[in-house]
């Protein structure tokens, strides 16, 4: 499970496969991420932050 992402950046889990192409390129292949936009709306209730929104 990756959980890096709470540090601002890109996480996401790998195989055993993927881990020893990394070691040996330094590279991994990916496809080009979607992009996609979430609007919010209105205020947050007491009690709700910003972060509840994100997870």
């Amino acid at each position: 499970t990756a959980t890096h992402g709470a540090f601002g950046a890109i996480a996401f889990g790998i195989g055993t496969t993927q881990v020893r192409d990394v070691l040996a390129t330094q590279t991994i292949a990916m496809e080009s991420l979607k992009v996609r936009r979430i609007e919010v709306t209105g205020k947050l209730r007491p009690g709700v932050y910003a972060k509840d929104l994100t997870l």
